[in-house]
Formats: structure tokens, C-alpha cells, sequence
């Protein structure tokens, strides 16, 4: 079987003849595969191109398109689409031409492809991943946009934003290419096409690889740029979560007229003590909140038609938002001294994006999963 490594390059003349070589050596690990190198170079001024084009003389599994638009979407599309179509490779493997991806670690995704699997991404999250030389903020950025993938998309996998991955030729050919956003400056194409081919084929695993920082030349993160991309592509997506959200928020905002009331009641007039009036008025509300959120908030989500079963669930989630609430209502009531219809709202702060995801993913649950995997 062929193989291809696709590496999109911008004026990466002082990395590009290294990271071949590198590549190429990985050929003689790989046993019953031909390795190929294919560099997608968006016209670097820097000669990059060049640079390649005399290596080819000396090297006849070496390729080089070029297109004049730059963004690593457009290297990925037409490298790729070189390779499947042009090469009529059987799997290809994309990779960054800075060093961050380490080409020894090529026939280890390649081992993975072997056993059956059409996805497999190198994973910097996953046990066993690591990312070295990253300050801080680059760390914890990397972490939060890859866990508002996991909640807003409903990905799967622990690291959906890096780019070293491989694919097969078959999901390739299915990927809704017209859906990913190509010509984007930032890295957002790697999470469009990782997302859209994960409907295709949820069939992928992860194996723990370590990222370091650029080796040679100038890297060209762009953090926040990414970070607003990929948020605004998750809104895009997740149109529909995002509105059932806010319905959900109505309700609650209901529930919360209905709560204090209910807490002030209880207090002022039966002048039941604090804790116990909260944890009644929070029950006093569940069954409001329920009516309401499976005539509007859910409306048609859910298989299930027997209401007592919903019921039931929906009553385990509040109650779990319950004891939330009543622990952050502790909290402010007894150690910050709050006053109690303050310490009320903090709790059923806390308590409402928890209980929603709840619902969301239990009480009324649609059937399916969108990217089930595995590690290795």
C-alpha cells in the first residue's frame, strides 16, 4: 500500500530539506507500505519551492503542488487531493513542517491504520501526551479550546486541534469538503475537517504523542485568532444547543421566580429555618421547571414518550442541582455571611449550566453519539 505525508509549508525553506529526510527514513520502518512525501507550498518567497523541485531530481517519491493561496487549510486541501487522486494513495498523514510533529512517530499512526482504523490522530491530551517548552498560557489555552470542542461540538477526541493525523482514502473521499472553511488564515480547517470526517466515520483512535515548540524557524500561532474562529464555529454548529440553551434559561428564569418566592415564603412567614427552606423552595420549583422544559426546552428531542420516566430523570438531575445549590447556598450563608437571597442566586448559578448539560445528555437524550473512538 501507498502512504503520503502531507505537509503544507509557507517560507519553510530553512525546515523543508531536514523534515524530508526525516520523513523518508520513516520508509524503512514501515513493512508491506511506500512512503511518499508531498509538500503543499502556498508560493513561499523564501524558496521553498525551489528548495524542493531540486530535491525531486534526487528523489522520486518526493511531490510538490503549489497554489498561491496561503492558510494551511488550502495546503491540506490540495496536498491531499493530490495524493488520492494523483498518487491514488491509500492513506495520507498531515503534519506540520516546523518540527512540532516528530516523523518517528509516522509509523506508529501507520500501525493503527493497519489494525483497521480510518482515523488516527496524534494526541498531545491523551495519557502518555505531552507538550514541552509551551508557556502557560499557550498550555491552558490549548486545554480550554480543546475542552469547548468536547462541550459544544460533542467530539470525542482528548485533542482535537492538533494536525498530525492520518486518514484514509475512503473517508477522505466522503468529507463534506465543501463545509470546511479552506482558506481561513488560522487553523480552524484542522478542526473542520477532523469534525466533518468524524460524521463520516467514527471509526479513529488516539495515540499519546509529545509536541514540542517549534525546532527551526518562526512559529506562527495565532492563539486568540483560533480561539475566536473555533467559537465562532462552534455557535455555527451548535446552532440549535445554543437556542435549546436559552430556552432552557428561560425556564429557569421561571423556576427562579418561583424559588425565591417559594424561599421567602417559607422563611418569613413559616419561619422554617434557612437550609430547609432553601432545599424545599429549590423542590418547590422541579415540577414547574419540568412541565415547562418538556412542552418547550425539549420539545420532540426524546424517543422516550413515557412523561413519568422523564419525570423521574429529570428529578434526579434537579435534585442533583439541588444539593449543588445547597452546598454553594452553605457556603455564603455560613462561611461569607451572605444574605441568604443572594447566597440563592450564587447556588442557582452554579447549579444551572450543570443540571442543562444533565438534561441535555441523559433526561432527554437523543439516541446516537456523534464520535465514539478509542486510545491506545
Amino acid at each position: 500500500m501507498k502512504i503520503a505525508v502531507v505537509v503544507p509549508t509557507y517560507n519553510e525553506k530553512e525546515n523543508v530539506t531536514h523534515l524530508i529526510g526525516a520523513i523518508l527514513a520513516q520508509d524503512e520502518k514501515i513493512k508491506g507500505h511506500s512512503l511518499h512525501v508531498v509538500i503543499a507550498d502556498a508560493n513561499s518567497p523564501d524558496g521553498t519551492g525551489d528548495a524542493v523541485r531540486g530535491l525531486q531530481k534526487k528523489i522520486s517519491s518526493l511531490h510538490l503542488v503549489e497554489d498561491s493561496r496561503r492558510g494551511i487549510g488550502v495546503g491540506l486541501l490540495t496536498g491531499f487531493d493530490y495524493a488520492f487522486n494523483t498518487l491514488k494513495v491509500d492513506a495520507g498523514v498531515s503534519m506540520d513542517a516546523d518540527f512540532s510533529h516528530n516523523p518517528n512517530d509516522i509509523p506508529r499512526l501507520v500501525a493503527e491504520f493497519d489494525k483497521g482504523y480510518h482515523v488516527v490522530i496524534g494526541s498531545r491530551y491523551m495519557k502518555g501526551g505531552s507538550t514541552k517548552n509551551w508557556s502557560m498560557v499557550r498550555r491552558m489555552g490549548s486545554i480550554v479550546i480543546n475542552q469547548y470542542i468536547k462541550l459544544v461540538l460533542g467530539m470525542k477526541p482528548e485533542d482535537s486541534t492538533t494536525d498530525f493525523r492520518l486518514y484514509t482514502k475512503d473517508v477522505w473521499r466522503k468529507l463534506d469538503k465543501q463545509s470546511v472553511p479552506w482558506e481561513r488564515r488560522s487553523f480552524l480547517a484542522t478542526l473542520a475537517i477532523l469534525y466533518y470526517m468524524l460524521k463520516v466515520s467514527p471509526n479513529f483512535i488516539e495515540i499519546p504523542v509529545a509536541f514540542p515548540d517549534r525546532e527551526r524557524g518562526y512559529s506562527k500561532a495565532m492563539l486568540l485568532a483560533y480561539a475566536i474562529d473555533i467559537f465562532k464555529f462552534g455557535l455555527k454548529e451548535r446552532r440549535g444547543t445554543i437556542m435549546t440553551f436559552f430556552r432552557f434559561l428561560a425556564v429557569g428564569l421561571t423556576g427562579v421566580v418561583v424559588n425565591l418566592g417559594a424561599i421567602s415564603f417559607f422563611i418569613e412567614v413559616m419561619s422554617l429555618n434557612k437550609l430547609l427552606s432553601s432545599a424545599l423552595a429549590a423542590e418547590t420549583s422541579i415540577f414547574s421547571n419540568f412541565i415547562l422544559n418538556n412542552l418547550y426546552t425539549f420539545h420532540g428531542r426524546s424517543r422516550e414518550r413515557n412523561i413519568l420516566v422523564k419525570f423521574v430523570k429529570y428529578n434526579i438531575v434537579a435534585l442533583s442541582g439541588i444539593f449543588i445549590t445547597l452546598g454553594v447556598f452553605w457556603f455564603f450563608t455560613h462561611v461569607v455571611y451572605l444574605h441568604y437571597l443572594i447566597a440563592q442566586l450564587l447556588g442557582i448559578g452554579v447549579a444551572t449550566p450543570l443540571t442543562f448539560l444533565a438534561s441535555i445528555k441523559w433526561a432527554w437524550k437523543k439516541d446516537g453519539n456523534l464520535t465514539k473512538g478509542g486510545t491506545s
